[in-house]
């Protein structure tokens, strides 16, 4: 898992954004990964998960993980039902997550962007 944590000050507090990716070969670490669903952090990132609640039309063993890991910590996904990936088929997917800690989600919005900059991935706005 690659990982980078940023903490940003606001008026009274602090919030972490963790930009995260797990490549689709390797075993998902879920005990690693828990580490940084902390309260008052957004996640956002290339996870390789499938999850139904995302747009997936099922969900895989990854994104059974992250979506136990999701109730446990009290984190909640964003992301809308767009696909986020785009394969050289021209095959859509939904890899790519925005996932924040309850207490931050009342006030977050999200969407992809069409321009994909040169990427496969699409930019998301959080």
């Amino acid at each position: 898992m690659e990982c980078i944590l940023v903490k940003i000050r606001t008026e009274n507090s602090y919030i972490t954004v963790a930009n995260v990716y797990i490549s689709p070969n390797q075993t998902i670490d879920i005990d690693k990964l828990s580490t940084i669903f902390i309260p008052k952090t957004i996640i956002v990132g290339d996870l390789n998960a499938k999850i139904n609640i995302c747009g997936s039309p099922a969900n895989d063993h990854r994104g059974l993980l992250i979506k136990d890991l999701l109730d446990k910590k009290n984190f909640v996904i964003l992301n809308n039902g767009q696909p986020t990936y785009t394969h050289q088929t021209g095959y859509r997917s939904h890899l790519d997550l925005s996932i924040v800690h309850q207490s931050l989600a009342t006030n977050s919005v999200w969407e992809v962007m069409d321009d994909t900059l040169g990427s496969d991935h699409c930019p998301t706005l959080y």
